[in-house]
This record gives structure tokens, sequence and C-alpha cells, in this order.
């Protein structure tokens, strides 16, 4: 989730500590305040592994820090940290910081990217596709008890106001995700349902992918009051080629331990080919967010067909879903004719 709503998150953690304990020291409620807005946000700092390296960030972003294990050493961290404030309540300091830190963590499993919450004995990367990594409707519900509280109502029903909108927004996420598992649960026969990224708004609306027998890729979506409808078709056969080549950079490889349904194609340029590989659960209907791409050319040894890296990068800015995604040794060649 984005950091706004994972601080609102914390606030409201706060929030309901104070509703619970509104006698406590004003001291302690400085104290806690600063360990819930820090722990909240605290498992985003590997975020600085960006100005080492985009290879380093892909590889390590969720891993340590949203681990149950760095969460824990966060919590102590914060503890000591704010031991200045009120040095009688540990205790109570480290369940806070831990409690905003899990939250953050959970939050965040909750969205398509993967959270290796399990690391380092599970590397795998859990994400349950509930919310897109930036929900606007989340966070509104989520803040509105702070909005509430600064109108001078009473803490403990904006507390319990927030909290409600705030579960029934995910109940309602939740039941999208439900409707599509129970459709294609009842016909198997058409292939594996894949999971995919929600839309941040339309809750009415539910993107899939369907992995068919044949190995290509379907994409669809479902809505309230539709049938589920396909509107592409991609192919993951011709890939393997170009998939060799993204290989031999770490960007491509540390992307391909990321990437859940590979959606590949490739672009002319003025310097050889751009072989392009995008995640196909990360889309907006037809956009992709973010992709990473690699330039390619003849070597100019005698072994015809061998060819060179020249380049790669990642790219954030979204682009329009190809129509003919996927790329052979073959139709590399030809473009670079």
């Amino acid at each position: 989730m984005d950091n706004v709503t994972h601080a609102a998150l914390g606030f409201g953690v706060y929030a309901i500590w104070l509703s619970a304990d509104q006698n406590a020291p004003l001291s302690l409620q400085h104290a806690v305040l600063g360990v819930s807005l820090m722990a909240s946000e605290c498992p985003d700092v590997d975020v600085v592994t960006r100005l080492v390296s985009r290879t380093l960030f892909l590889r390590t972003h969720r891993t340590a820090t949203h681990s149950m294990a760095g969460i824990a050493l966060m919590a102590v961290f914060l503890t000591w940290v704010w031991r200045f404030a009120d040095s009688g309540h540990d205790g109570l300091l480290f369940t806070i910081a831990l409690v905003n830190a899990g939250v953050h963590v959970l939050t965040d499993v909750l969205t398509p990217y993967g959270t290796a919450c399990l690391w380092p004995f599970v590397k795998r990367r859990f994400a349950l596709d509930v919310l897109f990594v930036y929900d606007p409707i989340f966070l509104c519900s989520t803040a509105l008890g702070l909005l509430l509280w600064m109108s001078g109502e009473s803490l403990k029903s904006d507390v319990h106001i927030a909290t409600l909108c705030t579960l029934l927004w995910l109940a309602v996420r939740v039941a999208n995700r439900w409707k599509v598992r129970h459709h294609f649960r009842r016909h198997a026969r058409l292939g594996k349902h894949l999971l995919a990224c929600p839309p941040a708004l339309a809750p009415w609306r539910q993107p899939f992918v369907l992995l068919l027998e044949n190995k290509d890729l379907q994409f669809g979506e479902v809505s309230w009051w539709s049938p589920p409808r396909v509107f592409a078709t991609f192919r993951t056969q011709p890939q393997t080629d170009g998939m060799d080549i993204l290989t031999r950079s770490d960007l491509g490889r540390s992307f391909l331990q990321l990437c859940r349904v590979p959606v590949a194609w490739s672009e002319p340029t003025r310097t050889g080919v751009r072989l392009c590989l995008a995640d196909g659960v990360f889309r907006t209907g037809f956009k992709l967010p973010f992709y990473i791409w690699a330039t390619v050319r003849t070597c100019e040894q005698e072994d015809e067909g061998n060819l060179q890296l020249v380049e790669d990068g990642l790219s954030y800015h979204a682009v329009s879903t190809p129509l003919h995604p996927g790329f052979s040794l073959e139709e590399i060649q030809k473009r670079l004719l």
C-alpha cells in the first residue's frame, strides 16, 4: 500500500488504544502516537535500496523488513528509541510497535505485489490480490475517524465508524475475489484461474487471468451484473527465446522471480530490438503500469543467430497491452534484418 494509507492505519491503531485509555498521561500518549506512526512506515525502509540499484530493489523490497522476524526487530528498536518519552511502559510501546508493523505487512499482503512475510525461512511472496496498491476508498474509510475526531465528535464512536467502513470495504473486495473463484471452480475444464490486480475504483468489476490448457493466457473481467468476458488472449510459447535473453541480465532475473503472469513483446528501435516483459497481474484495464526491457542486436561475430544484450532498464509508465505479444528467436532476427 501507499505510505499515506499506512500512516492513516497507524493513526487508527493509536486512536483505538486511546479510546480504551483516555486517561493516559500526555507523555505516554505522545510516545504511543510516535511509535504508531513510525512503526506503520518502518517496513518500507527497504526502498533506500533503489538508490543503489534497480536490481537490488526488486530483490529486497518486501522481504527482510516485511518479515515476522524483521518487524519484531524493528519493534524492539522503536521501543528503545521512544524510551526517552515514557520509559515506564516498554511493554506497551513494544506491543503498539509490533501491531502497527504487523498491520503494515498485512495490508501489503492484501495487494498483488506479494510480501515475503516468512522470510528467510520461506522466500515465497504471499499476495491475496484483494486491494490495489493504492486504494483511495480504503484510505478514505480509514481516515474517516480522524476527520470526525477533528470535528469534535466522540472518540469511541469515530473509531467504531471508521473501523466499520474499512471492514465493509474489505468485505466487498473479498466478495469480488470469491465471485471469480466460484465461477472458475465450476468451469475447471477451461483452465487454471490466476489472481489479478483489482481496480483502484469500480468495486463492481474484478479482473481475472485464465491459463488455458495450451498455456495461452486469457485476460478478462467479471462484474456484478454481467458474466465473465475475455478481452485479450496472449501466447506464451514463443517467449522462450526472449526469456533466455532477458535472464542474461541481473535485472531480468530479478524481475522474473517476481513475475507471476509474464507478458512479453518486442519493439523495433534504432539500435536493435527491444524485448519487453511485464507482469499481467499488474494492469488497469488494457494498461500495464510497469515493465522491464532489454535491447538486443546481432553479434558482430561469425556465429549467425547469436544475439548481444546492449542495455536494459525498468520503466514505470503505463503502456497499452500489446495485441500480438510474445517473441521467438525467428521474430527477433527478422526485426534485426
